[in-house]
């Protein structure tokens, strides 16, 4: 029950970072535009030491977050699926583990991947449930056949794994725990 709550949680909060995107006044679209870099305490915790223009270069807007979500479907076969915006925040860490985790660049590497971000966001199962699910994801970014892997994380952890799907009918096919937050990366 505490892990559906925090769930819940996390879900509401990204929701509610989302949907000021949307409003026109002129504190949300600076709101909008203003870069995230990793938390600090992140950083401590992965020992990264992140150079200003490293820090520059791995910030993420809300508004890029957004667009990152955009255009991507998920299924699995009966399972209906929840699929929400991530938060800058996580965007960027993804965008540090690719930068300075060396085993992360090896095994994007290994899946073809050369590092840069195609689309991001959280997959939940919408009956709230922790489970393996096979999933097939179409994205408007994406070429069918294109080499990519999948850089995920559970929710509460800041640990890299990295699946690498294979493309079925047009749409990568691949098993992810549900919640995840995840990145194709090209």
């Amino acid at each position: 029950m505490k892990k559906l709550v925090s769930l819940t949680m996390a879900v509401l909060l990204t929701a509610a970072f989302a949907v000021p995107a949307f409003a026109a006044s002129p504190t949300t679209q600076k709101v909008v535009v203003t870069p995230v870099s990793v938390p600090k305490e992140i950083t401590v915790l992965k020992g990264y030491e992140l150079t200003a223009e490293e820090q520059a270069l791995v910030a993420t807007t809300l508004e890029e977050a957004v667009a990152l979500s955009t255009g991507v479907f998920a299924e699995a076969g009966g399972t209906a699926l929840t699929a929400v915006t991530s938060s800058p925040a996580l965007i960027a860490m993804a965008k540090a583990d690719i930068l300075k985790d060396l085993s992360v660049r090896t095994a994007l590497a290994k899946g073809g991947a050369v590092g840069i971000i195609a689309n991001s966001g959280m997959l939940l199962r919408a009956d709230g449930k922790s489970a393996r699910n096979t999933i097939n994801l179409s994205s408007a970014g994406l070429v069918p056949g294109q080499k990519v892997a999948i850089l995920y994380y559970l929710p509460g952890e800041v640990t890299p794994r990295v699946a690498y799907p294979v493309w079925k009918n047009g749409k990568l096919r691949v098993t992810l725990p549900l919640p995840c937050i995840y990145n194709i990366v090209k």
